[in-house]
């Protein structure tokens, strides 16, 4: 069994680095490149374990055949991150350097977010 997280793309590579299941679900923490330039993600991918484990469109895609697409749940690690900080209502002087790039024009796509591969745990 194998999923894209991205459907229909061929251009973006995703490597796997973590992976974690419980008896719900399977999340797995992926690393995204694209062909364009500076187009890299972290990812966590969560999928209902059941759907899964019982799925066939694996077999059916290598066959040419159709199948029920699984349903993926993709977070962008990133882009939540720093909607969490922009969002909280938490005053943290740690925080006083994004805000000041960010009141001075800085581009939120110049934001780099370091994740850890233990992050699907």
């Amino acid at each position: 069994q194998w999923f894209d997280p991205y459907r229909k793309t061929k251009r973006r590579r995703c490597t796997l680095l973590s992976m974690v299941l419980d008896d719900d679900c399977i999340g797995t923490f992926c690393h995204v490149n694209a062909d364009e330039e500076d187009a890299e993600a972290d990812i966590l991918v969560l999928v209902d374990r059941e759907d899964f484990l019982l799925g066939d469109s694996s077999a059916a895609l290598e066959k040419g055949g159709q199948t029920e697409e699984l349903e993926l749940n993709v977070i962008d690690v990133g882009e939540a991150t720093i909607n969490y900080l922009l969002s909280t209502d938490i005053a943290d002087h740690r925080l006083l350097q994004l805000m000041d790039f960010l009141e001075d024009g800085g581009d939120i796509r110049d934001i780099e977010i370091l994740a850890s591969r233990t992050m699907v745990a």
